[in-house]
């Protein structure tokens, strides 16, 4: 019973992030420009490198959230996405360390800014 628990709590957590990957890839697909300018804002890469790494994110996520939600390449999509957060929670970081507290965190509806803070980290 309790190795049945631990799978249906597995399961259960891997279908969750992947669903919170896809959603966080079809908002950034669909409203590529704003989140292009919330990129932009974190003053972490240089503008050259904005708009590519803007057109790269949303398939990258989506297919992170695919892997967690097939687990055909088990350890990779947990792995890839431990990866992702890991660089969202730095990106986050740095900006509070420099005092940006203000600029939007990207992580949602682009009609509900959110600003930085170390809980979002």
């Amino acid at each position: 019973m309790g190795q049945e628990l631990l799978a249906a709590g597995e399961m259960a957590g891997r279908i969750c992030a992947g669903l919170v990957f896809v959603l966080a890839a079809t908002q950034k697909a669909q409203h590529w420009r704003i989140f292009s300018g919330v990129l932009a804002n974190y003053r972490l890469l240089p503008r050259r490198l904005v708009t590519p790494v803007a057109a790269l994110l949303p398939p990258v996520e989506m297919l992170v959230g695919v892997l967690l939600l097939s687990a055909q390449i088990r350890p990779f999509g947990a792995l890839a996405a431990i990866a992702l957060l890991g660089l969202f929670a730095t990106a986050m970081a740095i900006n509070l360390k420099r005092g940006r507290s203000e600029i939007d965190c990207g992580c949602g509806h682009p009609f509900l800014k959110q600003n930085l803070s170390w809980v979002l980290v």
